[in-house]
Formats: structure tokens, C-alpha cells, sequence
């Protein structure tokens, strides 16, 4: 993972946890940050 990559997911993490990027615009960031998948933990919700 590069430096851009981990700054995407980091920004699309914290997004997420407070409601500010749907779930449709992460995974588009993500994508165009060149993930191609990922995982989610919901145990700590």
C-alpha cells in the first residue's frame, strides 16, 4: 500500500465513522485509489 492508498482509506475510514461520504463515494474512492477490495469489522460497532 502506498502513501496515497493509506491516506485514502484513512480519510474514507474516518468519513465513514462520522457520516460525512455515502457508502456509494467511498467505494468509488477507494476504487480510484486503486483498492480492489476490502473488509469490514463490524464487531466494534
Amino acid at each position: 500500500m502506498d502513501d496515497r492508498q493509506k491516506t485514502t482509506a484513512r480519510t474514507c475510514l474516518d468519513a465513514a465513522q462520522r457520516n460525512t461520504m455515502s457508502f456509494p463515494q467511498i467505494v468509488g474512492a477507494l476504487g480510484e485509489a486503486g483498492f480492489e477490495s476490502y473488509a469490514v469489522d463490524y464487531r466494534r460497532a
